[in-house]
């Protein structure tokens, strides 16, 4: 077992249920306190509770290396974590599972927000959530937020997870748009009619008030398309 050979073994001469539940907690917290630290967190509070099967006390006690580590090398750090417990003299394996509730502020809805309504410090503020209880990337500094646009409504107090937000509009359908064509190192510009909204980089249907044609564009400004060849 590969596994067994990875850093953070122990010697122990017996160990029991208790004994075994107690790694497991005391590893679950030292995972927490390195992602918090990795991510600059100061203000968050965590509890872990482990659990460890019966079957543990019928084990003989470990004369060899002694492991407790996470199932999962990448998996999430809080909620239900599952781990393992090795020995490698006599050589056994058991099966485990910490317990961890990890509250930190994340950015929450300060009320109920519009689908296409911008996000700042009317519509967000910070609450105190427990990250196992948030499905999708949740976001602790609303910086990264502010100046977004909701993809859908969302309720008062809902956690704003990055699914939910995306780049403001700068053209919207029906607007009077600047067109400009570069070609052959010749620019010219001319106007047009929005027929589809966009945010920046995305390209959108103009018809172009000249020739009347229907072209695809890509937004670079508020008001401003370009064409490219």
């Amino acid at each position: 077992m590969v596994w067994l050979l990875a850093a953070g073994g122990v010697q122990a001469q017996n160990q029991n249920r208790a004994d075994l539940a107690a790694r497991v907690s005391a590893d679950a917290e030292r995972q927490v306190q390195r992602y918090a630290r990795q991510r600059g967190w100061v203000n968050f509070d965590y509890q872990v509770e482990a659990w460890v099967p019966g079957a543990a006390d019928q084990h003989p006690g470990c004369q060899g290396e002694l492991v407790v580590a996470p199932a999962q090398a990448s998996g999430r750090i809080w909620g239900r974590v599952p781990y393992r417990i090795g020995c490698s003299e006599p050589e056994w394996e058991l099966r485990a599972r910490a317990e961890v509730s990890l509250k930190v502020p994340v950015v929450t809805a300060r009320r109920t927000v519009r689908r296409g309504e911008s996000l700042n410090r009317d519509t967000m503020r910070l609450a105190v959530r427990d990250l196992a209880d948030i499905y999708g990337d949740f976001v602790t500094d609303i910086r990264m937020l502010r100046g977004l646009r909701t993809r859908r409504a969302i309720r008062g107090g809902q956690v704003i997870t990055l699914d939910l937000a995306e780049a403001p509009l700068l053209v919207e359908r029906g607007d009077q748009v600047l067109i400009r064509v570069e070609a052959d190192g010749v620019a010219a510009s001319m106007t047009g009619e929005a027929l589809q909204s966009g945010s920046k980089g995305e390209g959108i249907r103009v018809r172009n008030h000249s020739s009347g044609k229907v072209i695809t564009a890509w937004v670079v400004e508020r008001g401003i398309v370009e064409t490219r060849f």
